[in-house]
C-alpha cells in the first residue's frame, strides 16, 4: 500500500493489524512523506519529502528464534544499503 503522506508507516501497519481482518504476511506499508517516523528505543525522525526509503513490512519469522530476528533485520538493511 502506497500513502501519500502518514506520520509512521510502522504505527500505520499496527492500526491495520489492530482494526480490521488479518493481513498477508509480506504486505508493505510505503509512504512519500512520513511525519513521525519510529525508530527503536522510541528514536523519531521526520523525513524529507521524497528523499528518502519510508517504509514498513509486515514479517513473522518463525523459523527463527527472538534473539536471531535481529540478524534480519541487519541483513535487510545492509541489503536496502546496498542497492
Amino acid at each position: 500500500m502506497s500513502l501519500k503522506e502518514v506520520d509512521s508507516t510502522n504505527t500505520f501497519l499496527k492500526n491495520i493489524l489492530s482494526n480490521s481482518k488479518p493481513v498477508p504476511e509480506g504486505t508493505v506499508i510505503m509512504a512519500e512523506d512520513q511525519f513521525a517516523g519510529r525508530g527503536q528505543r522510541d528514536n523519531t525522525w521526520h523525513a524529507e519529502p521524497g528523499k528518502n526509503l519510508t517504509f514498513s513490512i509486515l514479517l513473522n519469522p518463525t523459523f527463527l528464534s527472538a534473539q536471531q530476528q535481529f540478524d534480519l533485520t541487519r541483513a535487510i538493511s545492509m541489503g536496502v544499503y546496498d542497492a
